[in-house]
C-alpha cells in the first residue's frame, strides 16, 4: 500500500536530509511524490540521513483513543553521518539492511549493530545516537513507526539541539526588501515592501510539516500580544505552495499574516539557505529594510529574545491595536475598481444597481486565512460573486448553520468565490468568502445561486469549471433561481429535470435543450438524482429543507423550521398582528 493522500495533507512528516556531521543540521519536509527521497546537495559534499517513505497504513481500531498510523521508511546513512538527539510520537523497530549503526536510546548502553541486527524504541524515549561510524560505507536501516494519525511530526528533536546551532547577523546597511515579493492565500503577489509601516519580524518557515516550524509559529503565536505591546507586526513566510498553507491553515488558523515564497528566494537571496534547510528570522524597520538576521539549524523560538533584539537595534514603534477581524487575518488591504455588467435580467426586470451605476464601491482585497473546518462534518459550499441575490445564499446558510436540538454542529457552512475580492450581493451586503476556487475543499453540497445578469456567469469558464468540478465530488448539486443556468452551461445535468425562475423556463430550455426545464409557473421545487432546483428569492429555502431532511432527519427538519418560525410565516394573516 503506498502512502495515502490523507498522508500526504497531514503529516509531510519528516525526511532527515542534510544531517551535517558536527553541525547536526536536520530538515523536516516532505514532497508530493508517492514515495519520498532526500537527495545529498552536490554543492555541500557533507554526510548527509536521507530518508524514503515505503509504504504507511491507517486503521480503523484505536489505540489509546487515538487513530493509529504504522508508517515504514528507509533510512540511509552516509558514512560518518549521524541523527541529532530525538524523540518519536510513538514506537519504533529497525532492523539494519546493510552497514554499520551506532544506537543509544535514554538509559541504555552504546551499541554497535550490524546487518542484520534490530532494535526498538519506546514511544518518546529520548535516542541519544543514531549514527554511522564507517568512514568509507553507508547504512541501511528499515525502521517502521506506529503513531497517531495526527501526529505533526515523527521526529522532535531536544529543545537544547533545536537553539543551539542559532546565531544572529547585523546588517552593516540596512538590506532593502524592495524587490521580494510573496504570494497571498489567494494567490496574488504581495510586495513585501507593503508590509512595512511598522517594524516586523519576519520569520521563514519550512512548511506546516517541519516540527521545528510549527513549535516557532506556537512560540509567535503565544507571544503575538506582546509584540503588539512593542508595536511589532509578526509575518511568516512558507516555502509551501499557496494550495499547501491554505489546507494548513484552516485546521489552524494562526493571528499573524502567512505568505507564501515556494522557491524560498527570500531565504535564500539573504544566506539563511546558505546551507539548504537552514531556517531564518528577519527584523525588518517600519521602512522595510532588514536589519537583522537570526539562523540556524533550527528556527528561533525564544520570544522575549527576538523582543530585545529589536529593542536593541531601536526598532520598537507604538503600540498596535488589536486586528479589527479579531484573529489578524489581514495583511493588507488594496483597493480595486470593479467594472458592473448591464442587467439582461434572470428574473421579472426591475431597475437594479447595476443600471443606476456604472461601478461599484471599492472592493477590498485581503490575504485571508480559510475558515477552519470541523472534521467529519459534511461540507455545504455556497458560491458566491458579485450581484449575486442574497436569499438565495442566506436561507441555505440559515438552514445549514443551525445546530441540533441538543446543540451539535451537523454541517461546515463556507462561502466561495473566485478570489478574496469583497463580495457584494445585489441588495448590498458585503461579503468577504471563506475559500477561493483554488483552495476549496472538496464540497458535499454545492449550491449554485442566481444574478440578475446570468450572461456574464455563464461565460466565466473558471466558475463554470469549479462547478464541474465540485459535481464530481457533491452528494447533491443544488440551484437557485438562474443558478440553472450554470448548471446547463456546466453540462452536468444532462437529461435530468430542472426548474428556474418564474419566467425563464423557455429561455433556459431553448439555450440547454439538454436539460428537462420543468413548468416554473405551477413547480417551485425540483429534484432528480443528486441535482435539487428551485425558483430561488424565498423558495430557496425549500430547497434547502428538503436537501436537510435528505441528509439528517424529518425530526431536524422539523426543529430547525420551528427554530426558523416557518409556522409563523406560513399561517401569518394580518389580523395576528393586531392587538385584541
Amino acid at each position: 500500500m503506498q502512502p495515502t493522500k490523507h498522508f500526504h495533507q497531514i503529516h509531510r512528516l519528516f525526511l532527515l536530509g542534510l544531517l551535517i556531521a558536527g553541525s547536526a543540521v536536520m530538515a523536516f519536509s516532505l514532497g508530493h511524490a508517492t514515495a519520498q527521497e532526500t537527495e545529498a546537495n552536490p554543492s555541500t559534499k557533507k554526510p548527509q540521513v536521507n530518508v524514503k517513505v515505503l509504504r504507511q497504513d491507517e486503521y480503523e481500531a484505536k489505540v489509546d483513543g487515538e487513530k493509529t498510523t504504522a508508517t515504514m521508511l528507509e533510512v540511509i546513512l552516509d558514512p560518518l553521518a549521524g541523527s541529532p538527539p530525538h524523540r518519536h510520537p510513538g514506537p519504533l523497530c529497525g532492523y539494519v539492511i546493510e552497514g554499520t549503526f551506532e544506537f543509544q536510546v535514554e538509559g541504555g548502553p552504546l551499541r554497535t549493530l550490524k546487518a542484520g541486527d534490530a532494535f526498538y524504541e519506546p514511544k518518546m524515549i529520548l535516542h541519544q545516537v543514531g549514527r554511522n561510524p564507517d568512514n568509507k560505507t553507508r547504512t541501511r536501516v528499515l525502521a517502521t513507526i506506529v503513531h497517531p494519525s495526527d501526529a505533526e511530526s515523527l521526529v522532535i528533536l531536544e529543545p537544547q539541539h533545536e537553539q543551539a546551532s542559532l546565531s544572529t547577523e547585523t546588517f552593516d546597511a540596512p538590506k532593502s526588501l524592495s524587490s521580494w515579493s510573496a504570494k497571498s492565500s489567494s494567490g496574488e503577489d504581495v510586495p513585501l515592501q507593503q508590509l512595512a509601516g511598522n517594524p516586523f519580524v519576519l520569520a521563514m518557515f519550512r512548511g506546516h510539516g517541519c516540527y521545528h516550524c510549527v513549535e516557532q509559529l506556537k512560540a509567535l503565536e503565544q507571544a503575538e500580544e506582546n509584540f503588539r505591546e512593542q508595536g511589532i507586526r509578526i509575518v511568516a513566510i512558507s516555502s509551501e505552495s499557496v494550495i499547501e498553507m491554505n489546507a494548513a491553515l484552516a485546521k489552524k488558523p494562526l493571528p499573524f499574516t502567512v505568505l507564501s515564497d515556494i522557491e524560498s528566494t527570500l531565504a535564500k537571496s539573504l544566506g539563511s539557505e546558505r546551507i539548504d534547510n537552514w531556517h531564518g528570522l528577519l527584523i525588518v524597520d517600519s521602512k522595510g529594510k532588514a536589519h537583522a538576521l537570526i539562523s540556524g539549524s533550527a528556527p528561533m523560538m525564544d520570544c522575549e529574545k527576538i523582543l530585545a533584539t529589536t529593542q536593541s537595534l531601536g526598532l520598537t514603534g507604538e503600540k498596535l491595536a488589536s486586528h479589527p477581524i479579531g484573529n489578524a487575518r489581514l495583511s493588507s488591504l488594496i483597493k480595486k475598481q470593479a467594472a458592473e455588467s448591464p442587467e439582461t435580467c434572470a428574473v421579472p426586470t426591475t431597475p437594479s444597481k447595476a443600471a443606476a451605476t456604472q461601478t461599484t464601491p471599492s472592493n477590498l482585497t485581503y490575504a485571508a486565512q480559510p475558515k477552519p473546518l470541523v472534521p467529519d462534518l459534511p461540507i455545504v459550499g455556497l458560491l458566491i460573486y458579485d450581484h449575486v441575490l442574497q436569499t438565495e445564499i442566506t436561507a441555505p446558510s440559515d438552514v445549514f448553520s443551525k445546530h441540533s436540538e441538543d446543540g451539535k454542529q451537523m454541517f461546515n457552512v463556507i462561502t466561495i468565490a473566485a478570489s478574496y475580492d469583497l463580495i457584494e450581493t445585489e441588495e448590498g451586503l458585503k461579503l468577504f468568502p471563506d475559500y477561493t476556487f483554488e483552495n476549496a475543499p472538496k464540497l458535499d453540497v454545492i449550491v449554485v445561486p442566481s444574478a440578475y445578469d446570468m450572461s456574464a456567469r455563464v461565460k466565466d469558464e473558471r466558475l463554470v469549471q469549479f462547478i464541474q468540478s465540485q459535481n464530481g465530488n457533491t452528494k447533491f448539486t443544488v440551484s437557485n433561481c438562474g443558478g440553472a443556468s450554470l448548471i446547463g452551461e456546466s453540462g452536468i445535468a444532462k437529461g435530468k429535470k430542472i426548474v428556474t425562475w418564474i419566467g425563464g423556463g423557455k429561455d433556459l430550455q431553448e439555450s440547454y435543450p439538454q436539460l428537462k426545464v420543468q413548468d416554473d409557473a405551477n413547480v417551485s421545487y425540483v429534484e432528480d438524482g443528486k441535482f435539487l432546483s428551485s425558483n430561488g428569492n424565498l423558495a430557496s429555502y425549500i430547497s434547502s429543507l428538503e436537501l436537510l431532511e435528505k441528509l439528517t432527519s424529518k425530526s431536524h427538519r422539523k426543529f430547525v423550521e420551528s427554530y426558523l418560525y416557518l409556522e409563523r410565516l406560513t399561517g401569518w394573516d394580518k389580523s395576528r398582528s393586531q392587538p385584541e
